[in-house]
This record gives C-alpha cells, sequence and structure tokens, in this order.
C-alpha cells in the first residue's frame, strides 16, 4: 500500500510509520525544508528512516506516484481569526503552516483541485483532510461539486468538533 501525507509539519507520517509497521512505505512533504530536516532525525530517532520517504515540494508535485491514502494537514486557519489565536501561536508559530486566505479554506480548496486533476489517488483511494471545525459546509459542498460520487464522512475531534473529513472514492 501506497500512501502519501502531505502535512506541513509532518510528524504524524512518523508516528504511523512506527504504530503501522505493515505500511511497507510512506511518503512525507512538506515545503519547508526546516521541518523536513527536523523530521529526518525523528525519522532516524524512532527507526522509520528506511520507510519514510520525506520529499519536499508544493502540494502533490513532490509525489513520484499514484497512492492509496492520501492525507493532509494543511494550513486552515482564516486570516481573519488571527486575533483568536494565543499570542505564543501568533508570535512563535510560521504563519505559512498556519494561516490560509480569510477564511482558511484556500489552501485545502487548491490541494483538492489538484488532485482532482492529477490522477494522483489510485482507483479505491481516500483522502482524509484535517479542517477548521467550521469549514464543513463550504468544503463538503465544494467537494461534492468536486465528485459527486464520492462518500464524504467527517469525524470529530475530543472537543465533539467536525475536524476530520474523509474522502473515499
Amino acid at each position: 500500500m501506497k500512501v502519501s501525507l502531505n502535512w506541513l509539519l509532518i510528524f504524524i507520517p512518523i508516528t504511523l510509520a512506527v504504530e503501522e509497521p505493515r505500511l511497507s512505505y510512506l511518503y512525507a512533504s512538506d515545503i519547508s525544508s526546516e521541518a523536513l530536516e527536523v523530521a529526518h532525525l525523528n525519522c532516524q530517532l524512532h527507526h522509520v528512516d528506511k520507510r519514510v520517504r520525506l520529499l519536499q515540494g508544493d502540494l502533490l508535485a513532490p509525489l513520484p506516484e499514484p497512492v492509496d491514502i492520501l492525507a493532509a494537514n494543511l494550513p486552515y486557519i482564516g486570516i481573519e481569526e488571527m486575533e483568536t489565536l494565543v499570542h505564543d501561536v501568533r508570535a512563535y508559530e510560521p504563519h505559512l503552516a498556519l494561516f490560509s486566505g480569510p477564511h482558511g479554506l484556500d489552501l485545502l480548496l487548491r490541494f483538492c483541485k489538484e488532485v482532482q486533476g492529477s490522477g494522483i489517488l489510485k482507483e479505491g483511494a481516500v483522502m482524509l483532510l484535517e479542517i477548521g471545525y467550521q469549514q464543513r459546509l463550504p468544503l463538503t459542498s465544494a467537494l461534492h461539486t468536486l465528485w459527486p460520487q464520492a462518500a464524504i464522512t467527517l469525524q470529530k475531534d475530543y472537543a465533539g468538533l467536525d475536524r476530520l473529513l474523509q474522502i473515499a472514492f
């Protein structure tokens, strides 16, 4: 099974590799070379550096082949929400990893449109997206337009908020 995980903070793929040894290998991509350097050290620390293939690039660009599972934790906070974040997050977290347009949807929608025209998903693939709790309606509407036949479901986080969007093709 080929899995691609495209996260601006790509530590979740390392955890998946550690916790699920049946995954023969995973692609983990990030636009940030600094994040990839830290990820590389973590892969070595957890002895998964042979199974997690770190790739630098924007969204789907670095993926070399179609995948079974495509997961993304892209920036989904709207610039309009900046003042609602705690000061330490605003002051110290890279804005590239947090914000995506006025409502936080710009990168998520761009990603989905790229996926639609890319051929990167194998038949029967699943796509997983972490989303902001207030983004359920606009995203599901856009996804139903892109993929009318796809099964779209949502999973809640521990606070009971819609947080994980799953699209089964």
